[in-house]
């Protein structure tokens, strides 16, 4: 189980790519500022909700400077005082390296917490959350492309 927490603002629709090989023990939290018309989208959001098992929120948060990476930091650094074992924030942000830094040494210190992309770079660096052999084939195909996935 992995609680992923997406900065809908930066790329939309990049970060979640691969939230089909999530579990139904996952955890995803999408934040997005009201003003976003990628994950005010009904469509969009339907569309997420019927790729994964996993548990999906969408978070919208007031429009302004920083807002949803604020969101994002403060809900992350809740789940991780709280014992789950494993956080990412996925962004293309650098400034979350920092955030997982600090909520690591400060409040979590059995927690796996960091920064990815993507999620499937995240499931990845994951190893142990991927549940089969065609969940690999998936997220290598994502990674690398699809000759890459077919090899392995």
């Amino acid at each position: 189980m992995a609680i992923y927490f997406i900065d809908g603002d930066n790329a939309p629709g990049l970060r979640t790519r691969g939230i089909e090989n999530l579990t139904e023990k996952d955890i995803v939290f999408i934040f997005y500022a009201k003003s976003n018309s990628h994950y005010s989208s009904k469509d969009i959001r339907q569309e997420l909700e019927k790729k994964t098992t996993a548990q999906l929120s969408f978070v919208q948060v007031c429009d302004g400077k920083n807002a949803v990476d604020f969101a994002v930091a403060t809900r992350a650094g809740y789940y991780a005082s709280n014992d789950n074992e494993k956080i990412f924030l996925l962004s293309g942000d650098k400034h979350f390296d920092m955030i997982a830094q600090i909520i690591g040494k400060e409040l979590a210190q059995g927690c796996s917490i960091k920064r990815v992309d993507t999620l499937s770079i995240a499931l990845i660096s994951d190893a142990e959350n991927i549940a089969t052999l065609d969940i690999a084939e998936n997220i290598i195909k994502i990674n690398f492309g699809a000759r890459e996935g077919e090899a392995f």
